[in-house]
């Protein structure tokens, strides 16, 4: 999106963490930018709404895998993990490679098996 005189402003999009407790909270009207990944955002959650994040970085095409947010699971739960979808799309990459666009919306899910 360009501003009246033509300079870069920020698109937007939402994300939402559903804990899989019955617990949810969304975020909205997230700035991005043609760069912005979504573990960029996760990162700038972390530290703007003090969401606890423990992740591990592998690089690569595996990129980053989001151990737990906010302590769940806060031990290793069989077969459920955070998980992601894009527009009600489920994720087919990571989120240091998922490049967001504006008006993404996108859900993080602690679910059981491959959604």
């Amino acid at each position: 999106a360009r501003d009246i005189i033509g300079s870069e402003t920020a698109e937007t999009a939402s994300i939402l963490f559903d804990f899989g407790n019955g617990s949810i909270r969304t975020y909205t009207n997230i700035p991005v930018f043609a760069t912005t990944t979504l573990a960029d955002v996760l990162t700038t959650l972390s530290k703007e709404k003090k969401i606890v994040l423990d992740a591990k970085d592998y690089g690569g095409a595996l990129g980053l895998f989001i151990k737990s947010i906010d302590g769940i699971p806060a031990k290793q739960v069989r077969d459920s993990w955070w998980q992601f979808w894009v527009n009600n799309t489920y994720g087919t990459v990571g989120a240091s490679t998922y490049v967001i666009h504006d008006g993404d919306v996108i859900a993080f899910k602690f679910i059981k098996g491959q959604q």
